[in-house]
């Protein structure tokens, strides 16, 4: 069954890697592009030593490292590509960055408090990493979406078909992060299976997004340029302003 699900990857992560070159998508989706030939060749080299165990333990979690910082490489991509307005705005980049190192600082006091048991040690190196990255990520992608429902932006489906794609699968693997730094291996039904099902609901997003190509001059031109978006978030401040003034008198 482990066997045709990494096919079934092999398949997938191929098939989008065509598509984003073929709609030229790359060139404004670098690391996106990257994520995907780097999970074609990384799940063909998991598929190629499946049949020993040992071997394909260390080429697994090896792997892992380069599929969680491309993965947050392409968030942050979609991310700027999209409100790239905002880094006008220095207050939006201390709201941006402090709110990861919120993040971080929220995931390394729960290491801190809750290290892996029962786990191999090369495994609880890489699990605290995982844990930051997706959690990271999934900030990001509530971010991502509430600045869109707030500033009313205009619907792209590569980038949003992307962010929403990273979205399901860092929250998917978050959680059994968590539980299998706190619980070990107790809850191994949820920790083997949440990421596998999350990850796949993510591929047909991401397919149903690159399946069909757009029109260059909208698939690669963002939604809002970035002179109206950061006027446009300076009136939302000054109507801020002017509420809580009003209320203090």
């Amino acid at each position: 069954m482990d066997r045709i699900l990494l096919i079934i990857l092999l398949v997938a992560h191929s098939l989008l890697t065509v598509l984003l070159f073929r709609h030229r998508a790359y060139r404004s989706f670098t690391f996106f592009a990257g994520y995907q030939v780097y999970s074609t060749l990384a799940t063909a080299a998991r598929l190629l030593i499946f049949s020993y165990p040992e071997a394909y333990f260390w080429v697994f979690w090896a792997t892992e490292l380069g599929f969680l910082v491309l993965a947050i490489a392409a968030s942050n991509e979609v991310f700027i590509w999209i409100f790239y307005g905002f880094y006008r705005l220095p207050w939006f980049r201390w709201f941006y960055f402090g709110g990861i190192g919120i993040t971080l600082a929220i995931v390394g006091i729960n290491m801190l408090l809750h290290a892996p048991v029962n786990v191999h040690p090369f495994v609880g190196r890489i699990l605290p990493f995982g844990i930051v990255i997706n959690g990271i990520q999934a900030a990001i992608f509530a971010l991502f979406f509430l600045l869109v429902k707030v500033l009313d932006i205009g619907f792209r489906r590569y980038p949003f078909g992307i962010a929403l794609g990273l979205g399901i699968a860092s929250v998917g693997t978050l959680i059994p992060y968590v539980a299998r730094s706190i619980f070990g291996t107790e809850l191994e039904n949820l920790i083997l299976y949440a990421p596998t099902v999350t990850y796949f609901v993510s591929l047909m997003v991401w397919l149903s997004a690159f399946l069909k190509s757009e029109p260059e001059d909208e698939a690669m031109v963002p939604p809002m340029r970035p002179e109206e978006m950061a006027e446009q978030v300076g009136q939302y401040i000054v109507v801020l302003k002017s509420f809580f003034g009003k209320k203090e008198e």
